[in-house]
């Protein structure tokens, strides 16, 4: 098996996220007996790679693996949509440049480095570069990671920093006015151990609540809402 599909189970989890093919499915059950039905379905993932400039906005269905082999830009008024998995090794730079955006409804594995670009302020109109993780959507982070521009979730998104990546979500010209002037991060987000987070721009944007789980580092050098922010302690976490 490639992947598998829990059927009856909203956004099952593909593809697999742990090399093995493998997933751990929990159910919250009364206290008796249950049978529970589940039909495992074969998925045949097909791979692309991808490198240089994308220019074009592209979507990429759930049973495509795109693999980045080189350097990549996303270039003004490009959107990439990952529906399968997206591998970004450790030695490649992912840049989304102002205007541009990845959008991630599958899972993406992030071992190089990603650069959020802020709005270009020459010109009138222009947003920041954004990586929106979506659906039942992950992004594991390994690598470093610099937001001048928005990263978050919807729905039950999830952005990972894994142990040993580093993130700094940089202060904009007014982080409390619009987003295309600051770097922002909104959503659920989880720190593990040995990982840090550094927070100089905005947490949270518009009605989105913003969690951090926080197992590694989380220094917070903003205003911090009133409403809508949640931090999550574990283990030896630290928050600064």
């Amino acid at each position: 098996l490639t992947a598998v599909k829990v059927t009856g189970i909203e956004n099952a989890l593909q593809p697999a996220k742990d090399g093995l093919n493998t997933y751990t499915v929990s159910f919250a059950m009364p206290a008796k007996d249950v049978k529970i039905a589940v039909e495992l379905d074969t998925v045949d993932y097909k791979e692309i790679t991808i490198s240089g400039e994308a220019t074009k906005t592209t979507e990429y269905p759930a049973e495509q693996v795109v693999r980045v082999t080189g350097n990549l830009t996303l270039t003004e008024g490009t959107t990439i949509t990952i529906n399968g998995k997206l591998v970004v090794p450790a030695g490649v730079t992912v840049t989304v440049a102002a205007g541009s955006k990845l959008i991630i409804n599958g899972y993406a594995d992030i071992k190089g480095d990603i650069v959020i670009e802020e709005a270009d302020s020459d010109k009138k109109d222009s947003a920041p570069g954004e990586i929106l993780v979506a659906g039942n959507g992950q992004a594991d982070v390994f690598g470093n990671v610099t937001i001048s521009g928005v990263i978050g979730t919807e729905g039950t998104g999830k952005i990972v920093f894994k142990s040993g990546s580093a993130a700094e979500v940089s202060t904009g010209a007014d982080v409390s006015a619009t987003i295309s002037e600051a770097g922002t991060i909104y959503g659920n987000v989880s720190i593990e151990e040995d990982a840090s987070l550094t927070v100089a721009g905005k947490i949270g944007m518009n009605a989105n609540d913003t969690t951090f789980a926080v197992e590694g580092t989380l220094v917070v050098d903003t205003v911090v809402p009133t409403l809508g922010f949640n931090v999550d302690i574990a283990k030896d976490g630290q928050l600064q």
